[in-house]
């Protein structure tokens, strides 16, 4: 059950960072941030991007809903090697961002050795508590297994850090709240673009984001070690992000593609198109809690 592990583990941690990219040929304003100094005289662009994560989560809560795709994603642990061919992963619900807690439903789609499709058999419940996430397998999927017959499979910071090259402290950051991720965009070095309006979301703005990774993992700050992460996989030296948000400055849509460094002596795993959409500011979460002990098993 290594690669069920590991892929899941992947799967769950691109999830809550997450985002498919998207384009415009628009283009008017570009405004830079700096560790030092702002190298430009128009800021609009640039505040409007930076205070959207706080204009987000001063919501409390709304209906996320986050979509993670890949091609050719190969995996090789033991004596097992897998190839997917195609690769879907989506996760639906609402989200408390302040108590970091919600019920959602996630799924895998796709082709390959294995059927992505076989792994969760879903969509699935899962439960975001605090840090952790506890699935509750299908009977007859690849993961119930792991499951050890109890009712849920617990995936906590710990166990997603062991699996990937990035510590267990930023995983917690990103796991505990599919929002944390917003972060990011109050990093310095970053380069706004406006890129004019969109229908997106019922209406926004789009704005292209482009982050310097090894300026943001020189930089300390929550996501360093992410940054660290991306940076030393080689893969690319900027991170760029389309931004969508509202007349009220709320991100309706964040998109990224992005490369996951592998574990140590794992196969690399190709760039991932990420996506997270946010709707229905407010919406009324009903309280989760951790699951009693006796009822999951830890991956």
């Amino acid at each position: 059950m290594q690669f069920n592990k590991v892929i899941l583990g992947a799967g769950v941690l691109a999830m809550a960072a997450g985002l498919s990219a998207c384009s415009s040929s628009k283009t008017s304003t570009t405004t830079t941030s700096s560790p030092h100094a702002v190298t430009t005289t128009t800021l609009t662009p640039l505040k409007k991007v930076e205070h959207s994560p706080a204009a987000t989560l001063s919501k409390g809560s709304a209906d996320v809903s986050m979509s993670v795709a890949g091609k050719d994603v190969k995996a090789s642990f033991s004596s097992l090697a897998v190839t997917f061919t195609t690769l879907n992963l989506t996760v639906a619900g609402p989200f408390n961002f302040s108590s970091k807690y919600g019920t959602v439903k996630l799924n895998m789609t796709g082709a390959g050795t294995i059927s992505p499709a076989s792994l969760l058999k879903g969509p699935v419940t899962t439960l975001f508590v605090g840090g952790d996430i506890y699935i509750e397998p299908t009977t007859g999927s690849t993961i119930a297994a792991l499951a050890a017959g109890k009712k849920y499979i617990q995936l906590t910071p710990t166990v997603l850090g062991g699996l990937l090259s990035i510590s267990p402290t930023e995983v917690s950051q990103i796991v505990s709240n599919p929002a944390g991720l917003l972060d990011i965009l109050t990093t310095p070095d970053m380069t706004v673009t406006d890129m004019g309006s969109s229908t997106v979301g019922g209406g926004s703005t789009e704005y292209k984001v482009v982050v310097d990774l090894a300026q943001a993992a020189a930089a300390p700050g929550p996501y360093q070690s992410l940054f660290k992460a991306l940076d030393s996989s080689g893969a690319a030296s900027q991170d760029t992000l389309y931004v969508y948000l509202n007349s009220a400055g709320e991100i309706v849509h964040l998109s990224t593609t992005i490369t996951i460094p592998a574990k140590a002596g794992a196969s690399p795993i190709p760039p991932l198109s990420l996506g997270v959409a946010f709707s229905n500011f407010g919406v009324s979460v009903p309280p989760v809690t951790a699951p009693p002990a006796s009822e999951y098993a830890t991956a």
